[in-house]
Parts: structure tokens; sequence; C-alpha cells
């Protein structure tokens, strides 16, 4: 097994753990569109079709969803997720399964239990102003000093990630080291806590196979949590 150095793995780690960030606002986007049609009696395509368009208005990119399944109450499920600029896609997912309370939706923040992501694939670019594609999907609210991001508290209780697949098509250099460019067999494990505007993601468990150096991460079998934390 190759090692990476503790600072720079955290390094990398937070340019991920950004996209990941953002790929949450995108998720809660979804959720807090839905609710408001999902008790009309409009055939579920056009509820899905209406989560799109208004799903859209926090994003800096397109997102289409093929289906929609579940219900109001117990949590939803949605197929064929793709989020893309122009032709190029960003973040394509199998499915993602949501559990939720509706109670837990609305007091004192948002707060949704389980979200469970099957397949995701993810493709990190620098944009032309230098900043990471990952970084800049949704759109800004709430500032403190030059920090922007939701105005109000979110919590994800625990996030699962099967099988994912991570490419970056530009090199991720920390001093003369690089970090892999390409990540496959990503599974984890993970809670997700925001605060505006300071974002903490806690990690249970996770594994990956990195290529471009070599790198690969066991699952951590004593389920100890390690945290990255940072502003929005």
């Amino acid at each position: 097994m190759k090692r990476v150095p503790p600072p720079r793995l955290r390094s990398a780690g937070r340019i991920v753990a950004k996209g990941v960030v953002y790929l949450i606002a995108l998720l809660l986007a979804i959720v807090l569109a839905g609710l408001g049609v999902l008790e009309t009696g409009w055939a579920k395509n056009e509820i899905r079709n209406l989560i799109v368009r208004q799903a859209n208005e926090y994003l800096t990119a397109t997102l289409e969803i093929g289906r929609l399944e579940g219900s109001l109450l117990r949590g939803l499920r949605l197929g064929d997720i793709r989020l893309s600029r122009g032709n190029d896609a960003i973040v394509t997912i199998d499915e993602i399964e949501l559990s939720y309370s509706l109670r837990e939706l609305w007091q004192n923040g948002t707060v949704i239990r389980r979200i469970r992501l099957t397949r995701p694939r993810v493709v990190g670019a620098k944009q032309a102003d230098g900043r990471w594609n990952l970084g800049a999907l949704v759109k800004r609210e709430s500032k403190e000093e030059e920090r922007s991001g939701p105005g109000r508290p979110i919590e994800i209780l625990s996030i699962e990630v099967v099988d994912g697949t991570v490419r970056l098509n530009d090199p991720l250099q920390f001093g003369a080291a690089y970090v892999p460019t390409d990540y496959e067999h990503l599974n984890a494990t993970l809670a997700f806590s925001y605060r505006p505007v300071n974002w903490t993601l806690r990690f249970t468990n996770a594994e990956f196979v990195g290529q471009a150096p070599d790198l690969t991460i066991d699952r951590d079998a004593r389920g100890e949590e390690s945290e990255i934390a940072s502003s929005w």
C-alpha cells in the first residue's frame, strides 16, 4: 500500500469534500423543490419535470432526473440523475434514496436522516477562472465577510456512497507531490453538518482505488471517525 503524508491527503480531501458539499446542496434543492408538489394529483412525470425546473434555480449547471419514485411521507427515490454544463457531464448518479421526517425538514433547519448514492460518477475540472467546477455548482446566498452559502442550517445524519468513481481532468498537486486523478470503487459512510457559513464532513469509513499515481485506501475496520471542516 502506498501512503500519502497526512497533510497532503487532508488537502486533497478538502477539494473532493467540497464537491461532496455542493452535491449535498443539490440534493437538498431537489427535496425542497419537490415537497410542495408531491401532494398534488399530477402524474409523476409532470412532478419530476417541475422538480427539475425549480432545482435548476439553485444551480449553475443543468440538472436532469430520469425518474422519480417513492412517497412524500417516507422518502424519495430518484434515478438516472445527470448534472452537466453544455455537453460535459459533471455528475451522474444511477440512483439516490432519501429518508427523512417531514417535521425534521423544517424545524430549526433541515435534517435528513439518510442519503444513499448508488454508483455516482464525478468529473472534476478547472474552469477558465481557475476554480474547480465542483466548487461552483450551487448559487451563493448568505454571506459572512467574504464567505457565502445557504442561509439555513443543514444536517444529514448518514450519507452512503456505493461504488463511486471520481475523475479529475486536471492534475492536483501539493508542492512536489501529486495525488491521484482517478478514483474507482469508492465506498464511504459519512455525515454532514452545516451552520452558516461553516460545514463539517465526518467520515466513519472510506475505501477507494486511486490511479495516476497509484494510491489505495482500505476501509477503516476500527470504525474510528475522521473529520474535514471548512467554510463555504
